[in-house]
């Protein structure tokens, strides 16, 4: 099977229409047309770029039959902010990622399948989206996994031995993510359930290129972006469901569990293998590191997680967090900071 790609065209063709991964979202006022998403050529710094604007009108783009046509045809049907997050509609990929002959009429009845199955869908579901810094591209996100214990001094503090076991992976829904914008002070709403929140501060790469079984010396050009992001836990949740030996992913994988802030693409970022990591609470410094000390490398995330699961377009990769996580209350103000990347901050309301 063809990994599934976004290429400089819209989302990689499909050999076969009916393969064709359909989101309907609700309905939504359309927004200003988008370009689709770059990941196997990353535009560079030096190109233009258009400001992110979701509510202005413009006509509706018909090209009809073209891949970049469909893709837009699907975001413009209800791109918005809602929940904290990016809503729309959006197709997230299809098998294969090289354009056939024929790849026009095969994405027009896709199309026309797309418009069956939103006649039959007993409900709308929402596609999140991350929008991307310094263009007008969405992000479309599929699912988050998350490592644990990937920092020597937490994996002590959280009772574990950080000797290089092998890595373990839990998952958060896409919906989970909050979007915190650069230069905001979020409010981010304490969760039901919990009397012992924490904040854990971690790098994300976002994956632009699937793949099954990536080899260590291909896995980074599987990514496509980066940002920072906060894994938000209720930790008497998760530790008494571990007592239990009972899954914890009702610590872990709650609404809001995820504020992260846009994506910035390879070319306007690197790959993020040193520089300082830290978390402030209330302006006290609580969590400080270096991305260089986590015990397994982002690329090697990529390789195990490819072992395990099949990764597409749009996965997002929480890398783990350092030591001294600890508990917020209501009123604290949270900081989190990555060389090279813009702060992010939250509030606890």
């Amino acid at each position: 099977m063809k990994p599934l790609c976004v290429t400089p065209d819209g989302v990689g063709g499909a050999a076969n229409p009916f393969e064709v991964i359909l989101q309907i979202a609700f309905s939504r006022p359309q927004p200003t047309p988008i370009e689709p998403m770059k990941t196997t050529h990353p535009p560079t710094t030096s190109q233009a770029a258009a400001p992110l604007n979701t509510t202005a009108q413009a006509p509706f783009d018909q090209t009809t039959g073209s891949r970049r046509g469909f893709f837009k045809n699907a975001v413009d049907k209800g791109v918005a902010l809602g929940g904290s997050a990016l809503l729309g509609a959006g197709v997230l990929g299809v098998e294969g990622c090289a354009s056939a002959p024929g790849a026009s009429q095969e994405w027009a009845q896709g199309q026309a399948n797309n418009d069956v199955l939103s006649k039959r869908s007993v409900f709308q579901i929402p596609q999140v989206y991350l929008p991307v810094v310094g263009s007008a591209s969405l992000f479309p996100v599929r699912r988050i996994y998350c490592i644990g214990r990937n920092y020597a001094a937490h994996s002590r503090e959280m009772g574990s031995d950080p000797t290089r076991e092998p890595p373990f992976f839990f998952q958060k829904p896409a919906d989970a993510v909050q979007l915190v914008p650069i230069g905001v002070m979020a409010d981010h709403p304490y969760p039901a359930l919990t009397k012992n929140y924490h904040y854990e501060a971690e790098l994300i790469a976002a994956i632009g290129v699937g793949g099954r079984d990536i080899k260590l010396e291909d896995a980074l050009s599987h990514v496509w972006g980066y940002t920072l992001g906060l894994d938000m836990t209720r930790r008497d949740l998760q530790q008494e469901m571990g007592n239990q030996k009972k899954p914890w992913e009702i610590g872990k994988s709650f609404d809001h569990s995820a504020p992260m802030g846009p994506l910035h693409k390879l070319g306007d970022v690197k790959h993020f293998t040193q520089g300082a990591i830290w978390l402030k609470v209330n302006g006290v410094v609580k969590q400080s590191a270096d991305l260089s000390q986590m015990i397994w490398s982002v690329a090697e995330q990529i390789v195990k997680l490819s072992q395990a699961f099949e990764l597409f377009p749009g996965d997002l990769i929480y890398s783990g967090t350092p030591e001294n996580v600890g508990p917020v209350v209501r009123g604290d103000l949270v900081e989190m900071h990555i060389d090279g990347l813009p702060n992010l901050t939250v509030k606890i309301v």
